[in-house]
């Protein structure tokens, strides 16, 4: 007797011009930026303060931030850079966001001062490094940003879009 069987995707119907994740984010237009920045280093707590400014000069995602362990933050050496890395606390999206980010200006003060105020912790925010930590501090970022912007394609993640830009704009590949 020959098998039969019958196929359960024969009739499903795939949109035609479904966008993909990367598309549906825009980078935050320089002016609104500005707005959004000075609103969070004016009024939100001095934690996301710091996530802000370290998302907006590395590029790196929010979990990542919001994961980083004290250690994971290495400002000796001529490189000073961040470790990003999975760990029992965090997983990493895949094999490839594992790395090393550099730490220049701004980035590498925000990262000074976190390890100042992180002194004897474990993590380097750790209100924001448990399971709903990065959903907080990402809600409260939002907030920030909708405060100017109701463009829904502007989010806390459009500065990973912005670091992207840059890397463009100065000849590099944001991937190496």
């Amino acid at each position: 007797k020959a098998r039969t069987m019958i196929n359960p995707f024969e009739r499903l119907e795939l949109p035609k011009n479904a966008e993909g994740q990367k598309d549906d984010r825009d980078p935050l237009p320089a002016q609104l930026l500005e707005e959004v920045r000075s609103l969070i280093l004016e009024k939100a707590n001095p934690d996301l303060k710091l996530i802000w400014r370290l998302l907006e000069a590395t590029g790196c995602r929010l979990t990542e931030i919001t994961g980083l362990r004290t250690h994971d933050v290495d400002l000796s050496g001529d490189t000073p850079h961040l470790r990003i890395v999975g760990h029992d606390r965090r997983r990493l999206k895949n094999k490839s966001s594992e790395r090393e980010v550099p730490l220049v200006g701004d980035g590498l003060i925000a990262a000074a001062e976190a390890l100042e105020t992180a002194r004897g912790k474990h993590f380097l925010f750790e209100r924001y490094s448990g399971d709903t930590g990065p959903n907080t501090a990402s809600q409260s970022m939002m907030k920030w940003l909708r405060k100017v912007s109701s463009d829904r394609r502007h989010t806390v993640h459009s500065l990973r879009h912005n670091m992207a830009d840059r890397c463009d704009i100065a000849g590099g590949d944001p991937t190496d």
